[in-house]
């Protein structure tokens, strides 16, 4: 247990850390956002952001699921010069392959234009290409430093310099009456601003002059593409899971329901920030764990950190998803209050993945990749088959009830996969009961609120007499138990605060 603990102390040590990057990081983004919404028409932004949508599928092409293939793989070996050769060939597998799609963006541009209806697209696309190669190269980077656990770092890179830097191009953009191309510069500006950072942040484990591969080493690269291949194919797959509603809405409608669904995009993050926060370090220690071949810790290990994902995840989510007309509005104005009905359904539909934990994560520190292929090949089909039929007939919501679905028999199908395999799922009966409890009164709160209208500072006040019900609701349906303890424990640690009152209460 003492091994576990230690564990699980890191992992709370680490999340806040993440989470606090993500929430600082993600209000940047949604700013950005914000401006980009306001300053251009829905049209136009449908234009833009449509060919970032599909810059953005080509760089996850790129990446060719090394990503997730690099941290497990430097997660498993102990000395620098293991940990940097696999860095190395990551880098070189990666620009290979962000090259080749680069230039095919390039050279059909035009026809891509022709499939989504919209020759705007053909433009902005040009602009876009580089994205697809420096995106790329920053997932690989990135990942080191994930691998090495470094939070600060990581924050520092994604969550501050990665936003502040191309807000400010942004912002002086639209101050220049150039709006369309501050646009285009923020977007690009994220990796470029991350690839570097992170490449500053690394110097000291992996130089810069140490990264060039010169003599690739067939074994490594073997190993890295033996496991990352099924990643691949399954980020392909899912590239349409997260991505093929807005092509669809594209094929199917015209580009204002293309901007009208663009701009909630990114709120529904609100329900995975946590998620995202916790899976840091989640991955790597998930690695030691099986590897040293300690199936109950890891059980365990996933059991707590999912009580705390879906707890802490759930005050966000009933904000955004019960009170989504006033968070359109807030946000992106009276023009995108169409987008209100679709935001409801996409952040309800991404707390299923909240729910369930980081079960791919889980997939991956067991090295069964190829079950990923296989829940993300049953998602996508549910996604694709549901938006066929739906989009035509109630637009955009309909593309976010095939994505939620998507989701949902994804994390199905992978759920009952890990069980058969290790044997492990990660509920418990004290997991669901404070979510009962607190979407009961968070209901009953918006039954009785249905005629305000709620500002900034109403929408925040709301999340945070949900943050007091969930705790509050942990305590009175005796739903704490030793492992969640650990987390106040690393508390006293880091402040020298005496909390033994605290745990004397909670454990009564």
């Amino acid at each position: 247990m003492s091994g576990t603990g230690e564990k699980i102390g890191d992992l709370f040590e680490s999340s806040v850390i993440i989470f606090v990057g993500l929430i600082i990081g993600n209000a940047l983004a949604l700013g950005a956002e914000a401006l980009i919404a306001r300053s251009l028409s829905p049209g136009v932004y449908g234009s833009v952001a449509l060919a970032y949508t599909i810059a953005l599928l080509g760089g996850r092409i790129a990446i060719f699921g090394l990503k997730d293939g690099v941290v497990r793989l430097i997660s498993a070996k102990s000395t620098v010069s293991e940990r940097s050769h696999i860095v190395r060939h990551g880098l070189a597998i990666v620009l290979l392959a962000g090259a080749i799609v680069m230039t095919g963006f390039i050279a059909g541009r035009n026809i891509i234009a022709e499939l989504v209806d919209d020759p705007l697209v053909s433009r902005y696309l040009l602009y876009f290409s580089p994205f697809v190669l420096i995106f790329s190269v920053r997932a690989v980077l990135f990942g080191a430093l994930r691998a090495e656990e470094r939070s600060t770092s990581a924050v520092i890179s994604r969550d501050l310099l990665g936003r502040i830097l191309p807000l400010l191009i942004l912002v002086a953009a639209i101050f220049l009456n150039q709006p369309t191309l501050g646009a285009v510069g923020y977007w690009l500006g994220v990796p470029v601003a991350i690839l570097l950072s992170s490449l500053l942040f690394l110097q000291d484990r992996y130089p810069l002059s140490g990264l060039i591969l010169r003599n690739p080493d067939r074994d490594t690269t073997e190993r890295l593409l033996r496991f990352s291949l099924p990643l691949a194919v399954g980020a392909y797959l899912s590239i349409f899971l997260t991505h093929s509603d807005i092509l669809m809405i594209g094929y199917f409608l015209d580009s204002s329901q293309v901007g009208y669904y663009r701009a909630v995009q990114p709120l529904q993050r609100a329900s995975i920030l946590l998620l995202m926060a916790f899976s840091f370090l989640f991955l790597p220690a998930a690695t030691q764990f099986y590897e040293q071949k300690n199936v109950d810790d890891l059980e365990r290990f996933y059991t707590v950190s999912t009580k705390w994902i879906s707890a802490g995840t759930l005050p966000i989510v009933l904000v955004f998803g019960l009170f989504a007309d006033d968070v359109v509005r807030v946000f992106f104005g009276t023009a995108y209050s169409p987008a209100a009905p679709a935001l409801t359904l996409l952040v309800f539909g991404h707390f299923l993945r909240a729910i369930v934990g980081l079960n791919g994560d889980i997939v991956k520190a067991i090295d069964r990749t190829k079950l990923e292929l296989l829940s993300v090949l049953i998602g996508v089909i549910t996604n694709i088959l549901l938006n066929l039929f739906l989009i035509p007939r109630v637009g955009i919501a309909g593309a976010a009830i095939g994505t939620a679905t998507g989701f949902l028999a994804y994390n199905i199908v992978e759920l009952l996969a890990i069980y058969r395999v290790v044997g492990i799922h990660p509920f418990s009966i004290n997991n669901f009961k404070p979510l009962i409890l607190t979407i009961g009164f968070a209901l009953m709160v918006r039954q009785a609120t249905l005629e305000i209208k709620f500002g900034i500072f109403g929408l925040v006040s709301m999340g945070i007499l949900f943050v007091v019900v969930v705790l509050a609701s942990m305590v009175l349906s005796r739903s704490v138990d030793d492992a969640d303890l650990v987390l106040l424990n690393r508390v006293e640690e880091r402040t020298g605060l005496d909390l033994s009152n605290i745990r004397q209460f909670v454990i009564e």
